[in-house]
């Protein structure tokens, strides 16, 4: 199976073919079909300025490369190796100095058991975790008991381990932790964390650390903008372990970003949680176990170290990050006009997005709904900015995507674009839809065909006789008879849905197409609902 491939490949027992999917955020709809063909949870959602749009988690990719079947331009296969963490770092704090300059943390002692939950999501490491603490409290001399509630996590599936510690192994009499029992909580998943099964062994006074980073479920298979309402589920475990037992941050971006793989965060929140003073286990024995367990040693102590950093001088790990990828989205009204006209004018010209705001113009005029105003703004520059050839071709050749590409892998890669070839495809997939062709050389035309936009929807515009071109066309009129029918009499959550439904009209091809069919029969369906009452 899939799991017990990557373990394979993690432990040097199978080849690991230097061969990688990456989807391009700026292409991509966040229509969600790469995830219906794959079934994968590796392709995760990724907020951008633009919306929610979907990526590939190079650290968990089972590589068998199902999500490229997805209807959409923005895939891209990378042959080579990806650049080591030493590379990626803009530089790594100093780990040894700066832990020498850290306090020392007050350990619990071991007399009663002392309980700790650990949770989490299956293939990322959480039952190592456990068993590294429960071998590193067995070399400090305690009784340690193991119990692994795994179900059906062979990857991203809910995983608890129950450690539980005392002075002797009379002391142990289950290896179940008790509701209301738990010493200590480390959450490498605030899902998981935040689930009945958990909460029922938390009680106030237990000291918990969250990893906040969010890790999407199956459920996102089926709803692609599933929201997993991270504040609630945080603000739930700091109510029930009392709001001063609770820190947290999030690990697998610094995993990410300073050791080059995701799967390192759980050994960072183990040292957290150590540095915190929440384990009655010496530093010295969790590093022979993670030595004993012979796996990435170098690289788990080393995650180890810097979540004692993240607890102790947390400034000192950030610092050396790389920044963020993406710019915040702009939130109010006027941001959204200036960001919009902005890449409307690097779409097709300076005169479009003036088009695009003597539109929003018109229509400020007759709204005074702050919120409706931000929607048509959203909507109508996502009706105008419809992903053409030449549109997905400049795209593709943006210097910032190569840039992307380039601190993520080592010189000498190869890249290969997976789409649907226009006048020249004719074999369908199994699904019945057209066939993606996988190429190399389309990227050198990619710059030619970009320059083609000053040509878009002209007489002299090979593609604008498509069918699917017609009708991206045609949403512009379509979007902006809604705008002119909009009445400031009527209530404005009904027309805050029916302006706003244009927004699940994503992707590309067959899969655009449905959705339109499906959006406007539900946005005529409201219309008349509105007109009627």
């Amino acid at each position: 199976c899939a799991t017990e491939k990557r373990r394979r490949r993690k432990r040097g027992t199978m080849a690991d073919p230097d061969r990688h999917v990456v989807i391009n955020q700026a292409v991509c709809e966040g229509c969600g079909d790469c995830s219906v063909a794959s079934n994968c949870l590796s392709v995760e959602p990724v907020e951008t300025p633009l919306g929610r749009k979907r990526r590939v988690n190079l650290s968990s990719c089972n590589k068998d490369f199902t999500c490229l079947d997805g209807f959409c331009p923005s895939f891209v296969t990378v042959e080579g190796p990806r650049l080591t963490a030493q590379a990626k770092a803009t530089a790594l704090p100093d780990v040894s100095a700066a832990l020498a300059a850290l306090a020392p943390p007050k350990l619990p002692t071991v007399g009663d058991p002392y309980d700790i939950l650990l949770t989490g999501v299956g293939g990322t490491g959480v039952t190592t975790v456990g068993a590294v603490l429960s071998m590193a409290a067995h070399l400090d001399g305690s009784a340690t008991t193991l119990l692994n509630f795994s179900g059906l996590a062979q990857k991203f599936g809910a995983v608890m381990s129950f450690v539980r510690l005392a002075a002797e192994p009379a002391m142990l009499h289950q290896t179940r932790i008790a509701a209301g029992a738990a010493d200590a909580v480390i959450g490498c998943d605030a899902v998981v964390s935040a689930s009945p099964q958990a909460m029922k062994t938390y009680r106030k006074g237990t000291a918990a650390i969250l990893n906040h980073a969010e890790m999407i479920t199956g459920e996102i298979v089926k709803n692609r903008d599933l929201d997993l309402q991270m504040e609630d589920r945080i603000a739930a475990i700091a109510n029930a372990c009392g709001q001063d037992s609770l820190a947290g941050f999030d690990a697998t971006r610094i995993a990410e970003r300073l050791l080059g793989d995701s799967v390192y965060a759980n050994m960072m929140m183990l040292g957290a949680a150590w540095q915190a003073g929440m384990l009655p286990v010496s530093a010295t024995a969790i590093g022979q176990a993670i030595t004993l367990n012979a796996v990435q040693v170098e690289r788990n102590r080393l995650a180890f170290d810097l979540g004692r950093l993240m607890t102790g001088n947390p400034d000192l790990v950030t610092g050396a990050m790389l920044p963020r990828d993406t710019a915040p989205a702009p939130e109010n009204y006027d941001d959204i006009v200036a960001h919009r006209s902005e890449l409307l004018t690097a779409y097709q010209d300076a005169a479009y997005a003036a088009r695009y705001r003597a539109h929003l113009e018109s229509f400020e005029g007759r709204c005074e709904d702050t919120a409706l105003r931000c929607i048509v703004a959203r909507q109508l520059y996502r009706m105008m900015a419809y992903k053409d050839e030449y549109e997905v071709a400049r795209l593709h050749g943006d210097p910032v995507f190569r840039a992307q590409i380039e601190s993520t892998f080592a010189p000498g890669y190869r890249t290969a674009n997976h789409l649907v070839i226009p006048f020249l495809t004719r074999a369908t997939d199994s699904r019945g839809r057209p066939k993606k062709t996988r190429t190399g050389l389309v990227r050198y035309i990619f710059p030619l065909l970009a320059r083609g936009k000053r040509i878009r929807g002209s007489f002299f515009d090979p593609f604008a006789r498509q069918t699917e071109r017609r009708i991206e066309r045609g949403l512009i009129d379509w979007y902006l008879d809604l705008m002119i029918r909009y009445d400031p009499t009527q209530d404005p959550e009904d027309w805050r849905a029916i302006l706003g439904a244009a927004g699940e009209i994503r992707g590309f091809g067959p899969v655009k197409m449905e959705a339109i069919t499906k959006v406007q029969t539900l946005v005529e369906s409201q219309l008349r609902s509105l007109n009627s009452a």
